[in-house]
């Protein structure tokens, strides 16, 4: 047995090789058909407007718009093949009773040389809704911080409102478009451009091929602003009652405002002031607190940097009673004035000073210890010391009562009345020198 097949070895072995070559020659002669399977071919949809063009939308549901296909050819063809040669279209003319749109499959190249393309999907499944339209305004959300010492101003968007348009199942649930800009680092006054998204009701993204928005992308302009801390100053107007005076001191709380702005305005800014004509404290017999609003006294081109504060701002002006001290006032240093040609005036008094009681608020009144008073009487105010009436342009001749104008510090004042007898009596010389 053993001689058998060592027998004529060499010529077996040519034998089997010839065999081999033989079969690859037949095989490449004819050629044969194979099979070849792709997968995720997507299925392109064609001639919309016959469901769009009635006011209606349609979705491809359950995913049968991704499909998978057998392609038949010989070998030759099937080696050269590939995926992108595939076309899948669905035609909504087609659309049947039960909205399905079957498939049409071709290749676009080697479409004569194949067998068959074939899929186990044949239909497209759509949906088909009436078509709505919603116009909503368009919110711009910011993320992210500044720079330090800068706030942001007005935000700008070039599209306030944008008009959605798909499904009406789901064009209903969208309540909310919004644009995010980031403002990370940001000094300056910037512009960016951004993705609109639609949000429902329960803050849910809405993400619909079906839903179209008017306007994809909104371009949006944020103001960058300084910022800086200013004082509040305020002044007042008004007289107190009588017995009492403002202090000078205003106090305002809060002292001061952290403002936001640009240029010479803004860089111009020192504080803020209240004018008196807000802040009156006529009649006043104690502290006169007035609450106001800061930001009606601000620069039209400034602002409040901080958003959460409304500007309140509280003025409490200080009115303080008087202090009644007394003075002395020496009679030679009181003055008659406006004494007629004619005739003298002597003050009457039987001491050297005489006792004048004067009020004030305590800091003026200190002022009194290094001051000389002196008075005046203005003769034309005199009244006689008697019922008897003067005649225009003349003075009684005898005793008078004399009302005294003392001069004080400022904010010192006479205490009720300062009066004193003044005699008025023919000048002799004059009649002796005539």
């Amino acid at each position: 047995m053993r001689k058998m097949l060592t027998n004529n070895i060499g010529l077996k072995i040519a034998s089997v090789i010839a065999s081999i070559f033989l079969w690859m020659v037949i095989v490449n002669v004819d050629d044969p058909v194979i099979s070849r399977s792709y997968t995720g071919i997507q299925v392109e949809v064609i001639n919309e407007d016959a469901v769009t063009g009635e006011n209606k939308t349609y979705e491809i549901v359950d995913g049968s718009d991704t499909i998978s296909v057998v392609v038949s050819a010989k070998r030759s063809v099937i080696e050269n093949m590939s995926r992108d040669y595939i076309r899948a279209t669905a035609d909504l003319k087609q659309l049947s009773f039960m909205n399905t749109v079957p498939i049409e499959l071709k290749s676009i190249r080697y479409s004569d040389q194949i067998e068959s393309i074939v899929s186990r999907t044949t239909n497209v499944q759509v949906e088909i809704e009436d078509r709505k339209d919603k116009q909503i305004k368009v919110k711009v959300n910011t993320v992210g911080n500044v720079t330090d010492g800068y706030v942001v101003g007005d935000i700008k968007p070039n599209v306030n409102v944008v008009t959605v348009s798909g499904p009406e199942s789901v064009i209903e649930k969208v309540s909310e478009a919004t644009v995010t800009v980031s403002l990370d680092g940001m000094n300056e006054t910037f512009t960016n451009s951004s993705k609109v998204q639609l949000w429902g009701s329960d803050y849910e993204l809405i993400e619909d091929d079906m839903v179209k928005i008017s306007k994809e992308e909104i371009t949006t302009e944020v103001q960058i602003l300084e910022t800086k801390e200013v004082p509040i100053n305020a002044t007042y107007i008004g007289v107190p009652a009588q017995g009492y005076s403002a202090t000078g001191t205003v106090i305002c709380e809060p002292s001061s405002v952290v403002v936001a702005g640009l240029g010479d305005v803004f860089n111009n800014l020192s504080a803020i002031t209240i004018p008196d004509k807000d802040n009156i404290i006529d009649d006043a017999t104690g502290n006169v607190t007035v609450e106001l609003n800061i930001r009606k006294y601000l620069p039209a081109s400034i602002r409040l940097a901080d958003d959460d504060y409304k500007g309140d701002v509280i003025v409490t002006t200080v009115v303080e009673a008087h202090d009644t001290v007394s003075i002395f006032l020496p009679y030679e240093n009181i003055t008659v004035e406006n004494v007629p040609e004619g005739y003298t005036a002597k003050v009457l008094h039987d001491a050297a000073v005489m006792e004048v009681e004067v009020s004030g608020l305590a800091d003026d009144l200190a002022s009194l210890t290094e001051w000389v008073p002196i008075a005046t009487i203005d003769a034309k105010e005199m009244v006689p010391d008697t019922d008897d009436e003067i005649e225009d342009g003349k003075l009684y001749v005898g005793v008078n009562n004399a009302d005294l104008s003392v001069v004080l510090p400022e904010g010192v004042q006479v205490f009720g009345n300062a009066t004193v007898k003044v005699v008025i009596a023919p000048d002799t010389e004059d009649e002796s020198n005539e």
